[in-house]
C-alpha cells in the first residue's frame, strides 16, 4: 500500500513537471481570450476594433504570469485599418484566478503601414495638436514600428508609453517653396521627446543628411537640437 501511495505521487508529481515543462516551452493556442482583449481595448476607445486569430499562451512559472502573443492582427480606428505583425503581453495567474481579467501592458509590433494612419494612433495616445499639424503636412511615406505602453487600474494608458521604428520615402510639403521628400530615419517617440537618427532627405532635390534631431519638452517648451 505504502509503494502504492508512493508510484502515485511521482507519478503526478511527473505529470505535474511535464505539464509546466510543455506549458513554459510549447504552450497553448487558444481564441477564448479575444473577448477579453477587445474589451480592454475598447476601455481605450470605444472605436477600437481588433481581428485577433489564435493567441499562444506561455507560461511563465518563475514571474507567476501568463505571456499572450498573436501573429497577424489587424488593428481598425474608425476607417484606418493598422496591420500588424504580433501582439505580446501578459497576465498575473492572479488575476487569473480571481476572475479579474486584465492586461497591464502591450508590446505592439507593425507591418510597413503609412505614416498618415500611424500619426492618427499617435494622437489617440497622446491627443498632441502638433500630431494634427503633421497630419496635416505629411504627404506620403511607410514606416514598421514597436509600440510599448502600459494600462493603469482603470485601462487607460499610462503617459510612460514609447514608440520606435523606421521611416521609409517619406513625403512633406512645408512651405509652398520648401518640399522634403524620400527621407529615410530611425525613430524614438514618448511623451517628453521625439528622436530621429541618421536622417537623410532631399530638400528642393538636394540631398542632406542629419546624423541626430531631437525635439524634446522641457520647462513647458519644446526645445530642438541636433548634430551635423
Amino acid at each position: 500500500m505504502k509503494i502504492l501511495i508512493i508510484r502515485t505521487g511521482i507519478l503526478l508529481i511527473s505529470i505535474f513537471l511535464i505539464l509546466i515543462i510543455f506549458l513554459s516551452t510549447i504552450g497553448i493556442k487558444t481564441n477564448k481570450l479575444n473577448n477579453q482583449i477587445q474589451n480592454q481595448l475598447e476601455k481605450v476607445n470605444k472605436d477600437f476594433r481588433i481581428e485577433l486569430k489564435d493567441v499562444s499562451i506561455i507560461l511563465d512559472p518563475l514571474k507567476f504570469k501568463l505571456n499572450l502573443k498573436t501573429i497577424g492582427t489587424n488593428l481598425k480606428y474608425r476607417n484606418r485599418e493598422i496591420q500588424l505583425e504580433k501582439i505580446e503581453s501578459n497576465i498575473s495567474l492572479k488575476s487569473i484566478l480571481s476572475n479579474e481579467f486584465s492586461l497591464k501592458k502591450l508590446i505592439i509590433s507593425t507591418k510597413p503601414i503609412k505614416v498618415k494612419n500611424l500619426i492618427s494612433l499617435f494622437r489617440i495616445l497622446n491627443n498632441d495638436p502638433k500630431l494634427l499639424i503633421a497630419e496635416q503636412f505629411i504627404k506620403s511615406g511607410y514606416l514598421i514600428a514597436d509600440i510599448n505602453i502600459e494600462f493603469n487600474d482603470e485601462g487607460k494608458i499610462k503617459d510612460n508609453f514609447y514608440i520606435n521604428g523606421y521611416v521609409k520615402n517619406g513625403n512633406v510639403n512645408l512651405l509652398r517653396k520648401a518640399k522634403l521628400s524620400k527621407m529615410n530615419f530611425n525613430f524614438n517617440f514618448n511623451k517628453n521627446e521625439f528622436a530621429i537618427n541618421d536622417f537623410s532627405f532631399l530638400l528642393n532635390d538636394k540631398n542632406f543628411f542629419i546624423p541626430q534631431l531631437r525635439s524634446q519638452y522641457l520647462n513647458d517648451k519644446f526645445v530642438i537640437s541636433g548634430k551635423a
